[in-house]
């Protein structure tokens, strides 16, 4: 299997994560992240548990769509299909208030609209998967449960309200499968 893994840093999720999934010896490992210094950790790991495993470093700011669709060209130049998609990756709690390059607030264009885009760009490899067997995995966390859907749908409001604005961005990325 070719998997893909977004925010694999030494130190969180996405890097146990990978080394996990090293253990069942996938024939490929991509991992995208801000830092690829802070993903080296990660990939010697996965080489202590298997050398044999394929691991791939792709730079990728989700908070830039312009870096999303320089990280996705690299894969789609590597790759023909992908079988796993993890989106993990996350900034959380941005204060003071700022915006990606696109004008969207950066929690938000980060975690929600990035991993969207990412996604979408994504999925005619993931469609030739074998037997259709391609999974995508979205990471998110309870924070939901704070807010309701958000009026204010670029969160300027929102960012006074400290986590509370950070669950509305959390449910906005846990409706990101039903779409």
């Amino acid at each position: 299997k070719k998997v893909v893994i977004t925010g694999a840093s030494q130190g969180g999720i996405g890097a146990e994560t990978a080394v996990a999934l090293a253990y069942g010896k996938p024939s490929s490992l991509v991992l995208a992240g801000r830092s690829t210094s802070d993903i080296k950790p990660t990939i010697e790991r996965i080489r202590e548990v298997d050398p044999t495993v394929e691991v791939v470093c792709i730079d990728l700011d989700l908070s830039d769509q312009v870096s999303v669709r320089s990280a996705v060209d690299q894969v789609k130049s590597k790759f023909e299909k992908l079988d796993i998609l993890i989106n993990n990756a996350a900034v959380m709690c941005v204060y003071p208030y700022r915006e990606t390059k696109q004008g969207i607030e950066m929690q938000f264009g980060t975690n929600h609209v990035g991993h969207f885009l990412w996604t979408n760009l994504l999925l005619p490899l993931l469609t030739r998967s074998e037997r259709g067997g391609a999974r995508i995995i979205n990471v998110s966390s309870t924070g939901y449960v704070l807010h309701d859907v958000p009026d204010d749908v670029n969160f300027n409001v929102s960012t006074s309200e400290g986590n509370l604005g950070g669950g509305r961005k959390v449910l906005s990325e846990d409706y990101f499968p039903i779409y």
